[in-house]
């Protein structure tokens, strides 16, 4: 068995410890390493055996693609990117109502209405050329000659300004257009990779996407899912390589630089089925199609898998899916752990043929969650809180972090607060706890009561917060003499406290100015007035 560790360079080993230790930490800060390199990537060299024997044992191959997508193909993606929950959505729908008040009012010809609102359809977003009539647009006391075979992105951005539409909506529709028209001829280097820095990096690159998966910006929600792929025994990764690579660091006035990512998706690959999981930043069924393809001959004849169905199948999560090919339904169960399990809808896979009628194919396919820094195993007990527990690619005693006790969030230790006996993240402390005007001590939103104040049994509109502890001992009497009165409204109760026994320092812990108070007072039973408190 090949030292998957041995095969690295050394130049790729100093790259990957560059990253760890300039983004693993929280919110991809920087951090250390307490471990060698080798021992944290120990489940990574172990479980990657089978997969690189599958690459004809190399770590990362590659091959020359090139195709032109149809315009059916487009417009399957036309949605994705410009309908309702696209990201050019609210420039398309801005920009046609803006030209749709210019033909009421006359601004604008007939004609001249309908090549405006047909440009954000598919095939001029496709073809990216203006092939209407040539005509003089004005607006604002702005004007732009619109020409005929006028490239259309440079178009809209003008008129954008032209129509004063804001700036980051046309951005958003730029970038949107930008990667619709990315998909229309696809051709580069496409590999397949079991790289540890292909993982670490799987949503880190230079091509203006990322994923919950990131190390940089910030940090991704569910970043130990990138280690988790890396020491699966069954996740490849695919890529379509970017034509300029990504820059790292400088060293010796040089940059060091890695794959930068068009595209990637992971593939499952197992004896039982060959899997797409889902493409990033977009969906691109002919891509994957090769990938699975390509996947399906390797695993054949260097791993001896199969033979897989010969025809595509659609594959739905946690259900039985009728293999016609196969003639047997099969349930499929495919699982994570702290990785985002992306395998819902339809997934495009080969099943393999020596699977039992009545066999489940049952696969978690999350590989070991480990600690960057020292390369230990993280706690189980954190997947009972995945959510806000998947970001850690570093554990909390190499960290220095703790977990809020009010969100369940993991921040370092400098940046918490304590409530109480309770920890709380910056966030947490300045939404949900106050300081009791009472006792003077800070508490919980939910460990305070909120008083109303009424006259004659009648809510007035002002109200208070103080603590059930100070309620409860009744050291609310420097406030007001009267008793705190429950009303049940069904589920919830409400808490009232009578304005007449309020003290001068009652009217001013309730902002009540002594105007206010006097005409309350004049309006109560001349029989109580007695008992008010001036």
């Amino acid at each position: 068995m090949a030292n998957l560790f041995e095969l690295l360079s050394k130049e790729d080993c100093e790259k990957i410890e560059w990253y760890i230790r300039n983004f693993a930490g929280l919110g991809g800060d920087s951090s250390d390493m307490k471990a060698s390199l080798d021992y944290i990537l120990r489940f990574w060299a172990y479980n990657k055996q089978s997969l690189y024997k599958m690459l004809g044992d190399n770590l990362i191959i590659s091959r020359k693609v090139s195709y032109s997508r149809t315009y059916e193909d487009m417009s399957d993606d036309f949605y994705d990117y410009f309908g309702r929950n696209g990201d050019g959505y609210e420039f398309r729908n801005t920009f046609n109502n803006k030209v749709r008040d210019l033909y009421l009012k006359t601004d604008i010809s007939n004609t001249q209405y309908f090549n405006l609102v047909n440009l954000l359809d598919v095939e001029p977003l496709m073809s990216n050329i203006y092939d209407g009539e040539s005509f003089k647009f004005t607006y604002n006391n702005k004007t732009l000659m619109i020409n005929k075979g006028m490239k259309l992105s440079k178009m809209l951005g003008k008129m954008s300004d032209i129509l004063e539409i804001d700036r980051d909506i046309y951005e958003k529709f730029r970038i949107a257009h930008s990667q619709f028209l990315n998909q229309k001829n696809i051709s580069g280097e496409l590999c397949l990779s079991i790289h540890p820095l292909d993982y670490i990096t799987m949503s880190d690159n230079d091509c203006g996407w990322d994923s919950c998966m990131r190390w940089q910006n910030g940090g991704g929600e569910y970043r130990q899912g990138t280690v988790e792929m890396m020491n699966s025994p069954i996740i490849l990764e695919a890529y379509l390589k970017s034509d300029k690579d990504m820059e790292l660091w400088y060293k010796a006035g040089k940059p060091v630089m890695w794959n930068s990512k068009r595209w990637r998706e992971l593939f499952i690959v197992d004896e039982s089925l060959i899997l797409g999981i889902k493409g990033y930043p977009y969906c691109n069924e002919n891509l994957e199609s090769i990938c699975l393809a390509w996947i399906k001959k390797l695993a054949e004849q260097n791993l001896g898998f199969g033979p897989y169905t010969k025809y595509l199948n659609q594959i739905h999560n946690y259900s039985n899916n009728i293999i016609g090919e196969l003639d047997r339904n099969i349930y499929f169960n495919l699982d994570t752990n702290f990785m985002y399990n992306d395998i819902y809808s339809e997934h495009n896979a080969y099943v393999s043929t020596k699977i039992p009628t009545d066999k489940s194919v049952d696969l978690n396919y999350s590989g070991e969650s480990e600690c960057m820094c020292c390369g230990e195993l993280l706690d189980d007990s954190l997947l009972d809180d995945r959510e806000n527990n998947a970001e850690m690619t570093i554990c909390t005693s190499c960290s220095g972090a703790v977990k809020c006790d009010k969100c369940g969030d993991i921040v370092y230790v400098d940046d918490t607060y304590n409530v109480d006996g309770r920890t709380y993240c910056a966030y947490c402390y300045d939404e949900n706890t106050e300081v009791c005007p009472c006792c003077g001590v800070r508490k919980d939103y939910d460990d305070m009561k909120q008083i109303r104040l009424r006259f004659q049994k009648k809510p007035v509109g002002f109200y208070t917060d103080i603590c059930w502890d100070c309620c409860e001992d009744k050291k609310v009497k420097t406030f007001f003499n009267g008793e705190i009165e429950e009303d049940r409204d069904g589920w919830r109760s409400n808490y009232y406290v009578d304005g007449e026994t309020l003290t001068k320092k009652g009217r001013d812990l309730f902002n009540i100015s002594e105007k206010e108070f006097i005409s309350w007072a004049i309006g109560t039973n001349p029989n109580q007035r007695p008992s008010l408190i001036f």
